[in-house]
């Protein structure tokens, strides 16, 4: 994963896969970053899917993101089963 692998979030699938998201908050740290519970990592990061009923990113525990993530990219493969 590099820099260059984050888009906007206008790219975003809207179609229910999951990605990964990120995204600061208005005083520019990243969002979600005291809330692992709810599916965020303390990084910024959050996995999530877009939820068009709703118009809203959804978190794997069905949790709405806040603030609107701005970057997403692809999950990565999962590794090879020992």
């Amino acid at each position: 994963m590099t820099k260059d692998d984050w888009r906007p979030i206008e790219e975003a699938p809207t179609d229910g896969t999951f990605v990964l998201l990120w995204g600061p908050t208005d005083d520019g740290s990243p969002f979600a970053d005291d809330t692992y519970a709810n599916g965020h990592l303390p990084s910024g990061y959050a996995v999530a899917f877009f939820d068009d009923r709703d118009d809203s990113w959804i978190d794997n525990c069905l949790e709405d993101i806040w603030p609107y993530p701005t970057h997403w990219q692809p999950l990565p493969e999962p590794p090879e089963p020992a």
